[in-house]
């Protein structure tokens, strides 16, 4: 068995894995992020065209109420059309109504899906961003220090040793920065 297991790896594994979730989360909310603004696109679509059916129904509402005081014996072959046409458009409309709150159900519903997902994408990346702070100061705080500790200290070590190995053989220890 191994004395000390080596940690590094495994700081830096979480550290790779925290960037990696932020990655897949910053990437998958952009996608999120585009079927939520075709939803709203499709709503504005949906309101002005409920705002068309609304104002052809008030035309329709205007015919048939000026022509509603007329007593129905009374009134011409043309008059009698355009009541009737008001009438069948009427109908037709209610019946379209009726289709489009149905149809419109699925996308609101499907935008307020999108949306929860998008605070699913996000709090995703910021766990990811903590992740990876957390595999980083691991690393530097409780590995990287102590091994450039270690280096100094061994670096330190072989110059005294090759100063003192230099002064046994009876050789001056070379000064490299003031050589002239």
């Amino acid at each position: 068995m191994i004395p000390n297991a080596p940690t590094d790896n495994l700081y830096k594994f979480v550290t790779v894995l925290g960037v990696a979730l932020m990655i897949f989360c910053a990437w998958s909310s952009t996608e999120v992020v585009k079927r939520v603004d075709e939803a709203n696109v499709d709503q504005i679509i949906r309101e002005i065209r409920d705002g068309v059916d609304q104002a052809a129904a008030e035309v329709d509402a205007a015919t048939l109420k000026e022509h509603a005081s007329i007593p129905r014996d009374q009134l011409t072959a043309e008059q009698n059309t355009l009541i009737n046409e008001a009438l069948e458009r009427t109908v037709e409309r209610l019946g379209v109504l009726v289709k489009n709150m149905k149809d419109d159900l699925r996308p609101t519903m499907r935008l307020q899906q999108s949306k929860s997902e998008l605070l699913m994408y996000r709090i995703g990346a910021g766990l990811g961003a903590v992740i990876a702070a957390i595999g980083i100061a691991a690393w530097y705080f409780l590995h990287q220090r102590y091994q450039d500790a270690i280096l100094r200290r061994q670096f330190a070590t072989s110059s005294q040793a090759a100063i003192v190995e230099a002064e046994r053989v009876h050789i001056a220890p070379v000064d490299h920065l003031n050589t002239r």
